[in-house]
């Protein structure tokens, strides 16, 4: 748009014309990790951000406090995602910045109350590079032999869920893709319009010291969920446990709730009242690897437990390297089913009650530490 002003110069006119400047569109930019409202994260830090127009971004910039810990001179079509390591454990205000093309006008992202640690985990005595059972995806680290649990089995199933006809499940190793290690464990599950659950658990024995002796055990692996249909998952389970040579049985069982009564959360089992919602926030996004650690503590002597009968404890889960909750400290009493004394290692694959479900869980760098 143009605009002629004319000035009279005796007989004459100068005539000068405006040329109106281009609109910029202001940016907008949102974030979604860290959390508007904070919370606990684990080295390194994800910072993720978008911001619109993405033509008009032309940098952005990342503070913890008023110290700049990432900067980018390009706009990165709009979308940021990056790790660092580089910030020292503390709380932050947290603000990411991105730059306007040609005014480099910023506008913020503000995320406060941010605290970083650098690992909220306990370190086992033998440190993070040497694992009691290393491996497990991989057969030859197999101290034992994975074996099915499926809703078909048992009375009432083993896996809970409903038993159907023509629901079928298997266990693949030496996957070659998608893995981590080049040969992952590819657990399928599928099934016709009701629930329908999968487990395959694998009993480790007892480490040197005998059962009695566990105190703690971290369980950390990477996972890939491959649902079909997208919505065919209603809940993944994850569970370290012990059988101790009194008969007593201890399941460390954290799951996501997806499709369920607490969708969208972190649960924890109790052995005695079934599953409990910690009301932590859970999300897992499919065709993509994540990465889940927690660790829990046993006292099979009861003599710190609820009526002095022996007791597991939640202290810690990290999920995609954020803290969803530390010294949590639910404990929750054994059972008897006077099962043999052993570690064990179990996940399930719970399917949505929907049509045609054909679900795989793809398992790599599967650890465990037991101490």
């Amino acid at each position: 748009m143009t605009s002629v002003c004319k000035f009279p110069i005796g007989t004459a006119f100068l005539s000068i014309v405006f040329a109106a400047m281009p609109a910029i569109a202001q940016l907008t930019v949102s974030g979604n990790v860290p959390a508007s409202s904070g919370g606990t994260y684990t080295l390194p830090v994800t910072i993720s951000a978008h911001a619109t127009p993405t033509s008009e971004v032309g940098g952005w910039e990342v503070y913890f406090g008023n110290t700049s810990y990432y900067s980018s001179t390009t706009g990165l079509g709009g979308n940021l995602d990056v790790s660092l390591s580089n910030v020292p454990p503390g709380t932050y205000k947290v603000t990411v910045t991105a730059y306007q093309s040609g005014t480099g006008t910023p506008t913020s992202y503000v995320a406060q109350n941010v605290t970083v640690v650098s690992n909220p985990l306990p370190t086992p005595p033998s440190g993070w590079s040497n694992p009691t059972y290393p491996n497990l995806q991989n057969p030859s680290n197999d101290p034992g032999k994975w074996t099915a649990c499926t809703s078909n089995i048992g009375t009432p199933p083993c896996a809970g869920g409903t038993p159907q006809s023509g629901a079928s499940s298997n266990l693949t190793q030496k996957v070659a893709s998608p893995s981590l290690s080049g040969s992952s464990t590819a657990e399928y599950s599928a099934s016709n319009d009701d629930n329908y659950n999968t487990m395959y658990y694998q009993h480790l024995g007892c480490p040197s010291g005998g059962c009695e002796a566990v105190g703690n055990m971290i369980d950390d692996l990477w996972f890939f969920p491959a649902p079909s249909p997208s919505n065919g998952f209603q809940q993944l389970e994850f569970d370290p446990d012990l059988y101790d040579t009194n008969g007593y049985e201890y399941q460390g069982s954290v799951a996501c709730d997806m499709n369920g009564t607490d969708s969208g959360t972190w649960k924890v089992w109790s052995m005695v009242g079934g599953w409990i919602s910690t009301s932590r926030s859970c999300t897992i996004a499919p065709q993509q690897w994540h990465h889940i650690q927690w660790n829990v503590t046993y006292d099979t002597s009861g003599s710190g437990c609820p009526n002095n009968v022996p007791c597991y404890t939640y202290e810690t889960l990290v999920f995609d390297g954020v803290t969803v909750f530390s010294d949590l400290g639910w404990s929750y009493n054994a059972t008897k089913p006077l099962g043999t004394a052993t570690v064990n290692v179990q996940q399930q694959v719970d399917n949505f009650k929907t049509n045609s479900v054909a679900n795989t869980v793809y398992y790599d760098n599967y650890n465990l530490w037991v101490w």
